[in-house]
Parts: structure tokens; C-alpha cells; sequence
């Protein structure tokens, strides 16, 4: 039996991801959905501002002592992720970057949340 081929050497690997650290980013995104709506925080006034606020009192909180959120019960340093995810997101839905950059250019390359990914679950 031969051995396969595939020619993904360049392609981003994605098994990097810490799996505990991800699995616990998807409980708190799990737990907003649940209690605001899906995809609530794209419809935030101001929201990178809020959002960056927001990872602070997570970060905080850990500084603190504090290692789960009281609410939730889930690491407060996936609380802060949820919310530097939202941020990094933000600058990519709305295209805010500097001239030049990598990304300026490239909105057909960016994944962008639609109707039809909202309604996946």
C-alpha cells in the first residue's frame, strides 16, 4: 500500500489550537448566545471600545486572584478571548485597516458572518 499525498505544507495548521483553551472559548460564546442572542455582539455600539473593556476586567479579575467567573463558572481568560476575538473580528467585518497593510485589500478573503452561517446551528 502506497502512502498518500496532500500539499498542505504552507496551509495555516489549525491543530496548534490549544483544544482546552478553544473548547472553554466555546462554552462562553455557547453561554452569550444563550443568554443575549447569536451573534449579539456584532450589533454593539461602540464595541471595540466595549469589547476591549471588557477583556481588561476579565484580565483583571485573574491578577485579582480570580481565576472563574462568578456567573458563568468558566476561566476568566476565556471571557477575555471571547471578547479579543469579537475585537480582531470587528477590524475585519468592517475592513479597518492601515493603507499597506497585509489585509487592506483582501475583503473577498475575510469569512464573514452571514445568514446563512447564523443559521448553521
Amino acid at each position: 500500500m502506497s502512502k498518500g499525498i496532500k500539499f498542505d505544507g504552507s496551509k495555516p495548521d489549525y491543530s496548534l489550537v490549544p483544544p482546552n483553551a478553544l473548547a472553554r472559548l466555546v462554552d462562553v460564546l455557547t453561554f452569550g448566545a444563550k443568554k443575549y442572542d447569536r451573534h449579539n455582539w456584532r450589533k454593539l455600539d461602540q464595541a471595540k471600545t466595549r469589547y476591549f473593556s471588557a477583556a481588561m476586567r476579565h484580565m483583571w479579575a485573574l491578577l485579582r486572584g480570580e481565576k472563574f467567573d462568578p456567573e458563568t463558572g468558566i476561566h476568566h481568560a476565556a471571557h477575555a478571548l471571547a471578547c479579543l476575538f469579537f475585537y480582531i473580528e470587528y477590524d475585519y467585518v468592517h475592513g479597518n485597516f492601515p493603507a499597506g497593510h497585509k489585509d487592506e485589500e483582501k475583503p473577498e478573503n475575510w469569512c464573514k458572518i452571514n445568514d446563512e452561517t447564523e443559521n448553521l446551528a
